[in-house]
């Protein structure tokens, strides 16, 4: 037995071990927060690459996720100082000294939670808010959704910063301090939490459903825009979590257990709102490939790509110029079977899709801007052909008729 004294007094009956607490959650807490860390980051990277030298260039939603990841990394931190000072032990097994650093901890970590939490979310819902920024009601939606999270998440920061008067009456009981309820603080946290993630997981759902697609490629577009509502599941087990603890006096292995959660939250949140430019790396693997082997003697074809959220493409039809002696204006076929595509036009997203329907246009129809078909007056129309916005459909566009003029 030793003559050390616990940071508070064991139950009836337990003898602390300084020497080798019980590991409650202490080794679980250092591999999470090393994983998240490093698959955080991994993925972070991806998507600096992609949007960096694949398909630049950054944008507000891409700002914001950088954001989002630095604060990722900074709350893990929090986390392994309070591994470094007994988090994840029993309370009556670490020192006095150990747990006042273990509140220190705490306290930053306190601080970066909320912070981290707005900006993952941030990124997801900019996301939303540039590719559907036509859809009034989505937009409207996801607008009031950032001014809630930014109507709570600010005036929370402030009160977490001066939780105690003095601040030091946080991690010292020695000092006389009034401090606020902070469980109380937690549980609204985590039901803000749990709200936005839902808002967050619902909001793209009903304009991608509304999409002229498969439903294979409705599902993909939900889910890479969604995704990152699955941290919902962690932010309600994380409410009901920190509702029975209120009457715990534990600490160093019920804060623990709460950050785990919260560090899942913001993990899964920051991976998904990489999902949509890393796809772009996917997709030019298996499109560069595929390209490599139809270019082989066939240089004159043009191809169009139309990217979905910089990086779901689809491609339209190869188009060609042909022998056109004796015509009056430029023909453009296509080299694959069209019969074969006509279930493709029916369920594609955008008119841009429907490029290899046209045969003929004529030189005049060129120079007053009038085309036989009325998609080209309102490709621009669509949120994915807008100059600025984040796909290659407006570009697609501009190359096609910059073709036409060339052969006119």
């Amino acid at each position: 037995m030793s003559d050390k004294e616990g940071a508070a007094p064991p139950p009836e009956g337990v003898v602390p071990d300084f020497q080798h607490p019980q590991d409650v959650l202490h080794t679980i807490n250092l591999v999470s927060q090393i994983l998240s860390i490093v698959s955080v980051s991994i993925f972070m990277m991806l998507r600096i690459y992609a949007k960096t030298l694949i398909a630049p260039p950054f944008y507000l939603d891409d700002w914001m996720a950088v954001i989002a990841w630095i604060l990722s990394v900074g709350y893990s931190s929090t986390a392994l100082v309070m591994h470094r000072y007994g988090g994840g032990f029993h309370i009556y097994e670490i020192s006095k000294d150990n747990f006042v650093g273990f509140l220190k901890g705490l306290y930053a970590d306190t601080l970066v939670y909320g912070p981290n939490s707005y900006f993952t979310k941030l990124a997801l819902l900019l996301i939303v808010i540039r590719v559907f920024r036509l859809n009034k009601k989505t937009i409207i939606g996801t607008y009031a959704v950032i001014v809630f999270m930014t109507g709570y998440y600010v005036p929370v920061l402030f009160l977490k910063m001066f939780i105690c008067h003095p601040i030091a009456g946080y991690w010292d009981s020695t000092l006389d301090a009034t401090c606020f309820n902070q469980r109380a603080i937690f549980v609204a946290d985590t039901a803000v939490s749990a709200i936005t993630d839902t808002a967050v997981l619902c909001l793209p759902i009903p304009v991608a459903l509304s999409l002229r697609m498969s439903w294979t490629k409705r599902l993909k577009v939900i889910l890479m825009l969604s995704a990152g509502g699955v941290a919902t599941a962690a932010s309600i087990i994380r409410m009901i979590l920190v509702i029975q603890l209120q009457k715990s006096d534990d600490e160093p292995v019920d804060f623990i257990r709460f950050n785990l959660l919260g560090t899942a939250e913001v993990s899964i949140g920051m991976i998904c709102a990489c999902l949509p430019a890393i796809n772009i790396l996917f997709m030019r693997g298996f499109s560069g490939s595929q390209q490599s082997s139809c270019n082989t003697g066939q240089s004159s074809k043009k191809y169009f790509e139309l990217k979905f959220l910089m990086g779901s493409k689809l491609q339209t039809q190869n188009l060609t110029a042909v022998d056109t002696t004796g015509v009056t204006g430029p023909v453009l076929v296509s080299t694959v079977n069209t019969e074969s595509m006509v279930h493709e036009h029916m369920d594609s997203i955008f008119p841009i899709e429907r490029m290899s329907r046209v045969t003929s246009i004529r030189p005049d129809d060129v120079e007053r801007g009038i085309w036989s078909d009325e998609w080209y007056s309102k490709v621009t129309a669509s949120p994915f052909s807008e100059p600025g916005s984040p796909d290659w459909a407006r570009k697609g566009s501009v190359g096609f008729m910059e073709t036409i003029t060339e052969l006119g």
